[in-house]
């Protein structure tokens, strides 16, 4: 009997393909703006930023020329822009650039190719997290030839470091130079993850260490920098485009070389990409 049904209902299908097809075509659509909402709550209210004042974090990039379809909608900031981006805002209370490399590891066991960042000195207070044990950087470690120290990950620190309680103030080597280790972040802290970067980034999938990124007072060459800043309390996200802007503007009118390749764009930082 079953069977004869479902035979039916297949006959009945078959006469009336167009209106199957559009059936189906709104079912799809259906659960595919299902899926979406969902991705959208998901990220936005089940799975909050595991950051305080989450809201008052921001990502600024450099948007192309309008001309220009790069297929990406951020660019890099160079090394400058973010020193007078950083000296000269009035709606952020802290700001950091950071971008990412590789290190190779050197110790006792093997050498190994870890993944990680280097970050100015305020980026760790921009996503306001402290290590589960030690410090992040100081002000004075920022600058080349005082960039020496470390901050290790929760799972570089169990792997490789066998969780030593006594790790924090000893070295390690990473591309054959000593580093001390100032701190080691808690577990599950994992910022940057390369999928929630812009697609006009490289960064890995997991960073497991963190260096100061120590640019010159004036860098010259391509820094390529990705920025977070920490708006200042009661800062609303129009206020703090509005302060971006004029910072734009008077960057572009000292040097207008950079008029075409200049406006900084800022959007509420995002784990979900």
């Amino acid at each position: 009997m079953l069977w004869r049904e479902i035979r039916g209902v297949l006959r009945g299908l078959r006469r009336n393909l167009g209106f199957t097809t559009l059936t189906v075509a709104i079912l799809a659509l259906g659960m595919g703006a299902s899926i979406s909402v969902f991705s959208i709550v998901n990220c936005v209210l089940l799975k909050p930023l595991p950051f305080p004042d989450a809201e008052r974090i921001f990502t600024i990039w450099d948007a192309p020329p309008p001309q220009m379809n790069l297929g990406f909608a951020e660019t890099p900031l160079h090394g400058r822009e973010f020193q007078f981006i950083a000296a000269n805002t009035r709606a952020f209370e802290h700001a950091a650039g950071f971008q990412s490399d590789q290190f190779n590891l050197n110790d006792a066991i093997d050498a190994e190719r870890v993944d990680g960042i280097r970050a100015s000195g305020e980026f760790f207070k921009v996503l306001g997290i402290q290590p589960g044990t030690g410090r992040t950087f100081l002000a004075e470690e920022d600058r080349p030839g005082k960039d020496h120290e470390v901050v290790i990950s929760y799972n570089l620190w169990r792997r490789r470091c066998a969780s030593d309680p006594a790790l924090v103030g000893k070295t390690i080597r990473l591309n054959s130079e000593s580093y001390t280790v100032i701190g080691v972040m808690p577990e599950g802290f994992t910022f940057p993850r390369g999928a929630e970067m812009p697609k006009s980034f490289q960064f890995p999938k997991q960073a497991e260490l963190w260096v100061p990124l120590a640019l010159p007072s004036e860098p010259r060459g391509p820094s390529e920098l990705a920025l977070i800043a920490r708006s200042r309390p009661g800062i609303s996200r129009e206020q703090a485009q509005t302060d971006l802007s004029l910072v734009n503007r008077t960057w572009v009118e000292q040097d207008p070389r950079w008029h075409s390749w200049s406006a900084f764009s800022l959007e509420y930082f995002q784990r979900c990409r």
